[in-house]
């Protein structure tokens, strides 16, 4: 027997203690997407390990604190995180705010964050969404994560190139992404807009850092 907390599925997110089998249901795989902004932050303040049921789907567990407290701009800590934690930053979304913060830090003269059309998102929702404190859907975390994802792997592998204390490996991405590529025929940000072509960079990346 699991404790898992049910909920009416004509009403809001406020549930009543309720145990149910495991047997007895089929758990389907757990999405975010159909929760407001308010449910969504509710439902990460339940205790790590707590399961809700909604509308006959079971919900995943809340992210940890130490998930809660990631930044997208912490571009290392995001690259060493497991798929799963992945998985779960996707579902449950990341701030808007995180995400306007690194595109700004990435190209700080981007005033009308340009950046953002790369990734095959709208400049103007993202930032309605920082002003109003929301957060990013799971499509918009997930290319949010993976722009993170390719600036880590970058940082790292520069930090074995060229190990010089003082190097910038945020201004040698901004300037690689917007530089014709060779083997891509087209500048590495016209690769952003979905994870097909991200893995792509990741892969033109790890071919040129090789150190023999």
């Amino acid at each position: 027997m699991k404790n898992i907390l049910k909920t009416n599925p004509t009403r809001r997110l406020r549930p009543t203690p309720h145990h149910i089998s495991m047997e007895d249901l089929l758990w389907p795989i757990a999405s975010h997407d159909n929760l407001s902004d308010e449910d969504r932050a509710w439902l990460n303040r339940l205790p790590v390990g707590q399961e809700i049921v909604w509308r006959d789907q079971v919900l995943s567990a809340p992210l940890s604190k130490e998930l809660r407290a990631l930044n997208l701009c912490d571009v290392e800590a995001v690259n060493d995180l497991p798929l799963k934690d992945r998985v779960k930053l996707i579902r449950s979304g990341m701030s808007a705010t995180d995400l306007i913060a690194l595109v700004k830090r990435l190209s700080p003269t981007d005033v009308d964050l340009t950046l953002l059309h790369a990734l095959d998102l709208c400049p103007s929702d993202v930032v309605q969404k920082a002003r109003e404190g929301k957060m990013l859907d799971a499509r918009e975390t997930e290319q949010a994560l993976g722009l993170a994802r390719l600036i880590g792997t970058i940082a790292r592998q520069l930090k074995v190139v060229n190990p010089l204390p003082n190097f910038d490996a945020w201004k040698w991405t901004r300037t690689w992404l917007v530089t014709w590529h060779p083997a891509l025929d087209v500048a590495p940000k016209d690769y952003l807009h979905n994870q097909t072509g991200q893995a792509v960079l990741e892969g033109l990346l790890t071919e040129a850092f090789i150190v023999p």
